[in-house]
């Protein structure tokens, strides 16, 4: 294993990727290596996911309850305009940020047996793979 920097917003990718893979059925040294690579991601990315509500919770639009306010069709929290971008300038400096995760290096044919789409293959391609992609 070796330590790599990653910025936040990398890790959402790589989260959902490695979930998928984790969730998935491979070989037992595979499933072992993908373990201690997707435990840290996956308590980095609920980290994020606790910074992003404090910060939709700061800058919620709220009643006079102090309740939030949501859209009329209830899918979304509602913002002041002012606001609204005061939680997209925060939120963007927070995925600039950059975390050091220790990457273990795996090889094609681990994952010979998964499906996997074309964003995948290349966010496993820049991070956790040693050889070339093979021709499809």
């Amino acid at each position: 294993m070796q330590k790599e920097k990653i910025r936040l917003e990398e890790l959402l990718g790589i989260h959902q990727v490695l979930s998928y893979l984790f969730n998935s059925l491979l070989q037992e040294k595979t499933h072992y290596w993908l373990d201690r690579v997707f435990e840290p991601i996956e308590k980095e990315s609920k980290k994020l996911d606790e910074s992003r509500k404090r910060l939709i919770d700061k800058y919620v639009a709220r009643d006079e309850d102090g309740k939030p306010i949501l859209s009329p069709d209830k899918t979304k929290f509602e913002f002041e305009p002012n606001k609204l971008v005061t939680l997209e300038k925060e939120f963007g400096e927070l995925l600039q940020e950059e975390i050091e995760i220790d990457i273990y290096k795996f090889k094609w044919e681990d994952f010979k047996d998964i499906k996997i789409t074309g964003l995948m293959r290349r966010i496993l391609k820049q991070r956790f793979i040693i050889d070339e992609v093979p021709e499809v």
